[in-house]
């Protein structure tokens, strides 16, 4: 890092929070859930203590989360002007209706249009200080409700009526637009959140390519790199013929049920070869999923369905699982058998993570 900065002709400083704020961050291990430690390393909330951690004689700071790329002269954030606001930040959605799905704004408080993404923030550290207090009491809050975003949602309960709005292109969800084949890439802040949904290999993807652009510009994309590559390939292709014996193995001696969405029945029987007999369950709605159970329950173990039901698939697998059902024996995923030629792109992101 201190090469890369060089480089640049920049200079780089490293603060050992461990070992400079023990207690704090033991505190930070201690309340986080169990499912925020899932996904996100403890060191998210140091973001909570930024004002300690830095020295006094800074009184403005820009925060950058791991998974971002500027694609801009970062000045021009940091000549944004704060006023009497103690950071500023990109607002979640578009759509604030969409942040009625998060616990704290349902809970009643922040409101939907004022919760903001936290990944992108200019911190104006003076006023970030003087509100020690409220920042403790949104830690005792967020120690209480266990929010699964634990150190945005407390940021957003100290300050979403306080933080200035910034626009959408200082925080761009890539998941969002990479899907929009007339987006070009711009001088934005580009946001690689939800890892698998932003991030692959495919060259051709320009939003791939922005990320491997910038990624060969720094010391860590060594030979190292294309090692860990082969292992993951190797390890992707062992994980798929593995998972294939145990379709063998489930689908032996039974007879196939298909469950998809009502819209994709005759691509689905033009996929799979749906022979006369073979039953497709339609399902229209959410509500209609007790459907599945009931049918797995009147099978007796005879059939296997192959639900192809997008991303419902994992709320519906924790739901049968609950009911006493096995995945692999009663149930499988029908997608993993879809390829790009049916318009599933293939999942690199198991690759990119042993990299």
């Amino acid at each position: 890092m201190i090469y890369l900065a060089g480089r640049y002709n920049q200079q780089i400083k490293f603060y050992n929070v461990e070992k400079n704020f023990p207690a704090e961050v033991e505190n930070f291990k201690n309340i986080c859930s169990k499912n925020t430690l899932r996904i996100f390393s403890v060191t998210a909330a140091f973001r909570l203590i930024v004002g300690k951690i830095l020295p006094k004689s800074i009184t403005k700071a820009i925060y950058l989360d791991g998974d971002t790329i500027c694609n801009l002269d970062i000045r021009e954030l940091w000549q944004v002007e704060l006023g009497d606001s103690p950071l500023a930040a990109v607002p979640e959605h578009d759509n604030p209706q969409s942040c009625w799905g998060l616990q704290i704004c349902r809970d009643g408080f922040v409101k939907p249009e004022n919760y903001f993404n936290s990944g992108v923030m200019i911190v104006n550290l003076e006023k970030f200080r003087a509100e020690e207090n409220t920042i403790a009491a949104g830690i005792r809050l967020g120690a209480e409700k266990q929010y699964e975003l634990f150190d945005q949602d407390i940021l957003n309960y100290c300050f979403s009526e306080k933080a200035l709005k910034l626009p959408r292109k200082y925080n761009v969800w890539v998941r969002t637009v990479k899907n929009f084949p007339d987006v070009a890439i711009e001088k934005k802040i580009y946001h690689y959140i939800g890892k698998g949904d932003s991030l692959g290999l495919d060259m051709s993807e320009k939003f791939n390519r922005l990320y491997w652009e910038y990624f060969a510009k720094t010391p860590f994309f060594n030979e190292e790199i294309f090692g860990n590559m082969f292992s993951g390939i190797r390890d992707f292709y062992a994980e798929r013929q593995n998972l294939m014996i145990k379709i063998s193995a489930a689908i032996s001696g039974k007879s196939r049920v298909f469950v998809t969405i009502s819209q994709n029945v005759d691509a689905l029987k033009q996929i799979f070869y749906v022979k006369e007999g073979e039953e497709v369950i339609q399902i229209n709605s959410v509500n209609d999923l007790s459907i599945i159970a009931e049918e797995m329950s009147k099978s007796a173990g005879k059939k296997i369905f192959f639900i192809f039901l997008g991303r419902i698939y994992s709320q519906l697998n924790v739901a049968l699982t609950a009911a006493g059902f096995v995945e692999f024996e009663n149930f499988i995923n029908g997608e993993i058998f879809l390829s790009e030629v049916h318009g599933v792109p293939l999942d690199t992101y198991p690759i990119i993570k042993k990299m």
